[in-house]
């Protein structure tokens, strides 16, 4: 059809082969053009047309269509959480920017999208961030693949500043004494929230770590870590002597080769802690410890006790 464009070929058909209703009893004379159209062009069809006539133009790619590449190429080297936030976010530019071609993504309107859809949302300074970088990847991978000359968001994190408010706010603080003896009196001993907080401070482990500790792994006072956010994850944690019995008794009660038993997984990546982690948020909260002393705050006092010992 050369240059022809979706809506001319949409205008390209004889009039009335968009709908079911056509008059036949025409002159013979007229043109095939010129057929008589009871009803109105459906729209949804000259919708499809020209959804039709991006798919098969070789430069024309919707942002729908990109990410739908992006997201398949993603899945196969990172966690599935990963890709469900990504896929959130791209979600979230569409809707604000529309399904545009994605070559006509420019890095006006990646500026605009931060500053009048991400930053009234008031979102701490990571996540921000994070979420740009989201898009920024997005776009590199487009680029890479030759959907578009460059990549509008690229450089884009530059421009975002960490706020007073989010510095002071949002850090994790390490747990006082106080804190820390009002938790653990607060706490069933029998509940696995009291074992996982014992065992945070005194190993200095992360919350997933300790969750997915297997009984087999702890051996000769050492708890070994088969797998982690980072290769330096890979490592094994001595046992220290205020936590020895407590995870001796673990040990001799577990049922299902877990440290911790009983635990239910949950979230995308159906791990350990998804719920317990929630639990111990609930409960801080209930008991009034302030939300800045997060679970993995612990893992600040263990290292400043290392680092003063």
């Amino acid at each position: 059809f050369g240059d022809t464009t979706a809506d001319s070929l949409f205008n390209y058909y004889p009039a009335g082969l968009e709908s079911d209703e056509v008059d036949f009893d025409q002159d013979p004379n007229q043109s095939q053009g010129s057929l008589s159209l009871k009803n109105k062009p459906d729209p949804n069809l000259l919708e499809t047309v020209q959804k039709a006539f991006r798919i098969i133009s070789e430069d024309s790619y919707t942002i729908s269509q990109a990410s739908e590449r992006f997201l398949q190429e993603e899945s196969r080297r990172i966690k599935k959480s990963t890709l469900v936030r990504k896929q959130k976010r791209i979600h979230e530019f569409i809707k604000w920017n529309g399904d545009d071609l994605i070559k006509k993504v420019t890095k006006e309107s990646a500026g605009r999208f931060l500053t009048e859809y991400i930053m009234p949302q008031q979102l701490a300074y990571s996540t921000t961030k994070a979420f740009v970088l989201d898009l920024s990847t997005f776009f590199s991978l487009c680029k890479d693949r030759g959907m578009l000359d460059g990549n509008p968001f690229e450089n884009l994190t530059s421009t975002i500043k960490k706020s007073t408010t989010d510095t002071n706010e949002n850090k994790r603080e390490n747990w006082t004494q106080d804190d820390l003896v009002h938790l653990f009196k607060s706490l069933n001993v029998k509940d696995n929230l009291w074992a996982l907080s014992a065992i945070g401070l005194y190993s200095g482990m992360r919350l997933e770590e300790i969750c997915s500790m297997k009984t087999k792994h702890v051996k000769d006072g050492f708890m070994s870590i088969k797998g982690g956010k980072t290769t330096a994850a890979l490592r094994v944690v001595p046992v220290h002597h205020v936590i020895t019995d407590l995870v001796e008794y673990l040990i001799s009660k577990s049922y299902d080769g877990y440290l911790l038993v009983g635990l239910k997984s949950g979230g995308h990546d159906n791990k350990r802690s998804w719920n317990i982690q929630k639990r111990f948020g609930r409960f801080r909260n209930k008991i009034g410890i302030t939300e800045t002393k997060k679970f993995h705050s612990l893992r600040k006092n263990f290292s400043t006790a290392l680092e003063n010992s």
